[in-house]
């Protein structure tokens, strides 16, 4: 068994690796700053984990979560766009200098692995033929895919210079069970379900035909832990993780309407600043490296963030 270190462990993301790393029997330390995540999605795992509250920014605090650690799993992060556009100074200390106190923290206290999340906004909307493999030139469109992009640059330094075993993964549109659906700028299965729950029609941004490839959280955390291990001896440090399955919003709304099984109610508005029109992941050089492959497919992993929802919802009632 290994020590982990999962910063934003409280987070969306973070909180299912830490689940899955107690259940696997491995140690675990996270780092949050409560922000955005919350006590409560460690729940299940509060007794069996140590948590540091503090911010990745701060170097004693990133110092702390990566010593005597095996692996870091470093999801701190200013993670949707509205926010960077707002303030995309404040998105650059976190997301890039936050990023660089740990990749530092990890080097010096001779961590076994680092595996960093990306995103996949770092392709922007470029004209080469989808899915988009690793090797396309990004031409990121939001402060938020800039700050990504230069998590990857800066990895990729680290593991070329100082030798550190770390890999960024781009991830496509993760969804699933806490996943925050209070911003516009939310996961649209999480924003969509939000919706319903509550009696209101599912805002799509735009004429609804731009494509996303929604990866189940699981299939995540399965992506980070084969990273992980295998940081060390993979030859190259950036991999696509998606379903490999491009999804139109317009069918992610069907899929939804399927999913709780009643009709819903379409209202359309402006594209939203920085959105990305077409997202779709070719995964080969993650099968082939990491050994990855997503098993939930959308209308199992809708159906599993409705069976998780409170069973008052009308939602879960119907489901």
């Amino acid at each position: 068994m290994a020590v982990y270190a999962v910063t934003g462990g409280a987070g969306f993301i973070g909180s299912h690796l830490a689940e899955r790393l107690v259940k696997d029997g491995h140690t675990v330390r996270v780092l949050d700053n409560f922000s955005t995540g919350s006590r409560d999605n460690l729940a299940a795992v509060a007794s069996a984990i140590e948590v540091i509250e503090g911010d990745i920014v701060d170097a004693d605090a990133a110092s702390a979560a990566c010593r005597g650690v095996d692996f870091v799993l470093h999801h701190a992060a200013v993670g949707l766009v509205g926010p960077t556009l707002d303030d995309p100074l404040a998105a650059e200390m976190v997301n890039v200098t936050g990023t660089l106190r740990i990749l530092e923290a990890a080097r010096r206290a001779g961590c076994r692995g680092v595996v960093c999340a990306s995103s996949a906004a770092v392709y922007g909307n470029p004209s080469e033929e989808l899915p988009r493999r690793e090797d396309a030139l990004p031409q990121p469109e939001s402060p938020y895919a800039v700050t990504k992009l230069a998590v990857e640059h800066y990895s990729r330094v680290y593991r070329q210079v100082w030798g550190l075993p770390v890999v960024c993964l781009r991830y496509f549109n993760v969804y699933g069970p806490r996943q925050r659906a209070d911003s516009v700028y939310a996961g649209a299965p999480a924003r969509f379900l939000a919706a319903v729950a509550e009696g209101k029609p599912l805002m799509i941004y735009g004429d609804g035909r731009q494509a996303r490839d929604f990866v189940y959280v699981q299939d995540i955390v399965a992506a980070n832990l084969a990273a992980a291990e295998q940081a060390a001896t993979v030859s190259e440090s950036l991999y696509n993780v998606g379903s490999g399955q491009a999804t139109t919003i317009l069918d992610l709304a069907a899929a939804v309407s399927t999913t709780v099984r009643h009709s819903v109610q379409l209202v359309h508005t402006a594209a939203r600043a920085g959105d990305v029109r077409y997202s779709h992941a070719d995964i080969t050089r993650a099968r082939r490296q990491l050994g990855f492959t997503p098993h939930i497919a959308l209308a199992d992993g809708l159906s599993r963030m409705v069976s998780r929802m409170p069973k008052d919802t009308s939602v879960a009632a119907r489901s």
